[in-house]
């Protein structure tokens, strides 16, 4: 276990122009509408770990599933050298999206789509690949008379080409939302964002408060 190490190959760590990230956004106006369309080039921000031969898999089984039974196969095999040495893992991926808001009645309304190209994930063997992925969202905001503010989100994955995935289902889903109001004429904040992964059943609350001076100059 102690030989196990990991090599991160952070692209931003170099400062080279072959690194570099870019996005364009246009944006417009139809009627009630504002949308706009987008593209981006970018690497993953979270990495993902990347075997350097077919063995390294066992290693990454026994760093996610810690469990008695895994270790011994990780020993039963032999590993050595690479089989224990992983990469983390920064692919460039490329999107393409389009979002649209507008007003209806008290509610604010808004959606986006977008196509991911070169996603990094995990198969049911733990080796590293990358698979093409459709999302999108729609969600409304309101306010009301007392100044509680409340925004709701769906937010759909689609894997395309999907295969077995360690953790991730073909079509995973999650509702979010937020709840705020200012208090004591804006001098205390309060604020709750959520988010809920029905398919992996995971719940999120971020509270937060914020109490902000009156004195003048703080």
């Amino acid at each position: 276990v102690s030989g196990i190490s990991l090599q991160d190959d952070d692209p931003a760590a170099s400062r080279s122009l072959k690194n570099s990230q870019a996005a364009v956004r246009l944006r417009g106006r139809a009627r009630d509408v504002d949308y706009g369309i987008y593209y981006l080039n970018l690497y993953h921000s979270v990495p993902v770990l990347k075997e350097k031969n077919p063995a390294g898999n066992l290693t990454k089984r026994f760093l996610f599933e810690p469990t008695a039974a895994n270790l011994n196969a990780l020993v039963t095999a032999g590993a050595a050298g690479d089989d224990l040495r992983l990469t983390k893992a920064y692919p460039r991926v490329n999107a393409a999206g389009f979002d649209w808001e507008t007003v209806l009645g008290v509610f604010g309304l808004r959606g986006e789509a977008a196509v991911f190209w070169g996603l990094p994930y995990l198969r049911d063997d733990f080796s590293y690949t990358e698979k093409d992925q459709v999302s999108f969202g729609i969600g409304f905001d309101h306010t009301t008379s007392d100044q509680w503010f409340f925004d709701f989100k769906y937010i759909q994955d689609y894997i395309l080409n999907y295969e077995g995935l360690y953790g991730v289902e073909k079509a995973p889903f999650s509702f979010a939302g937020t709840v705020s109001k200012n208090f004591s004429r804006g001098r205390i904040f309060l604020n709750l964002d959520w988010m809920w992964q029905v398919s992996h059943e995971d719940l999120m609350l971020n509270p937060e408060a914020d109490r902000k001076s009156v004195v003048e100059g703080k």
